[in-house]
């Protein structure tokens, strides 16, 4: 009788240790394929599809208390170009330019004619 106690709960504290194990992997496996998708692709929407599509079949059991979650926090990177088109905007809609100012937007108005 205390012998199957026992192995309940071995049996119970494996299952709840592969749970854990399987969120892991998957958490880390989403983030790594959004990663490189993200790289290729330069899109977070395509990114996310890509996750959603490869991670569609992996199932965790939900009958443990450890549910697994991803939050990823992504900030699109703007091109140089538009960088530079942002500088400029700025730079000529400020009221009082400095001698800084106006040499900056010279050469700014320069590099963007030679992009």
């Amino acid at each position: 009788m205390k012998d199957m106690k026992i192995k309940d709960i071995v049996i119970k504290v494996i299952d709840v240790l592969y749970n854990i194990i399987v969120g892991v992997l998957t958490i880390l496996g989403k983030v790594i394929v959004f990663l490189i998708t993200f790289v290729q692709s330069n899109s977070i929407a395509k990114s996310k599809s890509a996750v959603k599509f490869i991670f569609s079949d992996v199932k965790v059991n939900t009958n443990s208390t450890v549910e697994p979650t991803i939050d990823v926090e992504v900030v699109e990177t703007k091109s140089k170009r538009q960088e530079l088109e942002d500088s400029l905007r700025y730079l000529k809609s400020k009221i009082n330019k400095t001698v800084q100012d106006k040499n900056s937007i010279g050469v700014i108005e320069a590099v963007l004619k030679n992009m």
